[in-house]
């Protein structure tokens, strides 16, 4: 038996007279209730699996290569550059500005701008580490 969502797995589920005896497919022009209409719709069906399969390949591919070129791979873009969380650390280190003031210079909250200082901190440890 095939999966229940293919399309021999319908045109079998269509034979058994799952639908009233007229079934035409208007899409494919294929009568389900003769063997050339059901050939054609499993034809058009596999066609349709085929595409599918391709499709999903070829994002699998794009992303693979994306990877080996180490690029971002989706998500939003950081809204503190490298070179912004080194100024923001030193202006925290400084003692002149509170963390809300460096957030609002920068145009972000003070939880992304905790986030991104302990994000590049993690990074600077693990990079030590290594």
């Amino acid at each position: 038996m095939r999966r229940p969502g293919s399309p021999a797995g319908t045109a079998q589920h269509l034979g058994r007279g799952a639908v009233p005896r007229s079934n035409r497919r208007a899409s494919c022009g294929a009568d389900t209730n003769t063997v050339a209409g059901r050939l054609v719709f499993t034809i058009v069906g596999a066609v349709a699996q085929m595409e599918r399969d391709l499709l999903i390949e070829r994002t699998k591919s794009g992303l693979e290569a994306a990877r080996k070129r180490h690029k971002r791979l989706g998500g939003r873009k950081p809204k503190l550059t490298t070179a912004k969380i080194k100024a923001a650390r030193n202006m925290c280190d400084s003692g002149e500005l509170t963390m809300g003031e460096i957030a609002e210079y920068y145009g972000v909250s003070r939880n992304t701008l905790y986030r991104s200082l302990n994000a590049a901190d993690q990074a600077s440890i693990e990079q030590a580490a290594s």
